[in-house]
């Protein structure tokens, strides 16, 4: 996971986020593989981009309806 620099986030930041998502401690998320974690990881990455997406679409047409 990276911000939005690009630049690579502590694993504990990582965690904290997975736990919120999942509402679990991080004691819940030892047994899960690491493969299901990137691929959750990445499915949340894509949301945000979609969402961030959506929002730039919204403010858009919103300025679009502003006379000035």
């Amino acid at each position: 996971m990276a911000l939005q620099g690009g630049h690579k986030v502590p694993f504990e930041f990582v965690e904290m986020q997975l736990c919120r998502e999942f509402h679990c401690l991080p004691s819940g998320l030892v047994n899960e593989s690491w493969e299901k974690i990137e691929l959750f990881l990445e499915m949340m990455n894509i949301e945000n981009q979609y969402s961030k997406r959506e929002q730039r679409k919204l403010e858009n047409k919103s300025k679009k309806r502003i006379p000035g």
